[in-house]
């Protein structure tokens, strides 16, 4: 099947990247522009770059086949940016949703600036506070990159289940466990006639119209669906819905599970669910469906190579202890303090550990 898209794809292969989100922020715990800092790193520029906010920034590696050779990267490039702002007293924080965005600023540039158009009135309020990670997911032809990307629209409900770690609004602990795709939603809205979680795509056709129907102003770079294709940039699948993680540990969890799902045939799950009130549901309670998710990283486990499956050992322990959303219930019923779980996340990224 020729592509039938006026947008050129660069397909390269089944290739793995992560786009990794943080917030820079001083001793108290307030976010403090530090790119002036970054820019000495040797990574600033390539690996390292400027988000929305002048006081976010975004670390990417790759693309690689290879799980552990992009982990290694990721854990090289963050720990250079941690080692340069921790010298002059700024930290790295790991964190989806902060709380207090009249303390960010719009990053320069009329990139930034139309972004923030299109996102609306709210659109400081909802989008200057959030962080992800996004796992991009490559492709070898049009066919190829069609079927990965409705096989993770229909298994991004599970993903981001897993991975909720945004409970907090205003620093009260709510009960949606990811306040972070309930902003993403309003601010979405504002140029996007559909829901933002993904429509199936039985041609490429059928993407170019969902770009023309759900960006701005036709423009395919301002177009947000939670799994996005890119075949300009060779990606079929861009899992945007999974909140930032607490370590690189647990990012490459996700990746590690999306990988060992490459070949789970998701038929039946999208004939009998309703994908967009499970994906709702994940929202808003985070697993609810511990055998099905236990299920899915069990299959992930025996399809990926031995040298990747511990990788997945941060998801067996979600299932057991519970997702970071939980693991901060928990902390605030500890009498924990909203800046005492941000230092902890520090730590875990930090030292790369899990956030129990």
């Amino acid at each position: 099947m020729a592509s039938e898209c006026r947008y050129e794809a660069n397909w390269r292969g089944v290739m793995f990247g992560p786009e990794l989100e943080f917030v820079t922020v001083d001793r108290d715990y307030k976010p403090i522009d530090a790119h002036g800092i970054l820019e000495r790193s040797d990574y600033y520029g390539k690996n390292i770059k400027r988000e929305l906010a002048k006081e976010q920034v975004e670390i990417f590696v790759g693309p690689s086949k290879h799980l552990n050779v992009l982990y290694n990267g990721a854990k090289r490039v963050v720990g250079d940016a941690i080692r340069l702002c921790k010298k002059e007293g700024v930290r790295l924080l790991p964190v989806a949703f902060y709380q207090n965005h009249e303390l960010m600023s719009l990053s320069e540039g009329e990139r930034f600036e139309k972004v923030l158009k299109c996102f609306g009135s709210k659109g400081r309020e909802y989008a200057f506070p959030l962080n992800g990670d996004q796992i991009n997911i490559g492709a070898r032809s049009d066919e190829e990159a069609l079927e990965i990307h409705n096989r993770f629209r229909v298994l991004l409900p599970y993903i981001v289940g897993l991975g909720v770690s945004s409970p907090f609004r205003d620093g009260e602990l709510t009960r949606i466990k990811s306040q972070r795709i309930a902003s993403l939603d309003k601010i979405i809205s504002n140029f996007s006639k559909d829901s933002p979680f993904p429509r199936r795509f039985d041609s490429m056709r059928d993407y170019e119209k969902d770009v023309e129907r759900n960006s701005a102003e036709g423009d395919p770079s301002i177009y947000y669906p939670y799994v996005r294709m890119k075949p300009e940039d060779g990606i079929a699948a861009e899992i945007r819905a999974l909140d930032k993680q607490p370590s690189l540990k647990e990012t490459f969890g996700f990746f590690a599970l999306c990988k060992g799902l490459m070949d789970y045939d998701t038929s039946e799950i999208e004939r009998t669910r309703d994908l967009e009130e499970e994906f709702d549901r994940s929202v808003r309670e985070g697993v609810f469906d511990m055998e099905f998710a236990r299920g899915l990283v069990k299959y992930a486990m025996k399809h990926l190579p031995d040298s990747e499956r511990k990788l997945l050992t941060p998801l067996s322990r979600k299932i057991q202890v519970g997702t970071p959303a939980d693991v901060m219930g928990a902390m605030v019923g500890e009498g924990k303090s909203l800046n005492e779980i941000y230092e902890r996340l520090i730590q875990c990224n930090e030292k790369d550990e899990i956030f129990l």
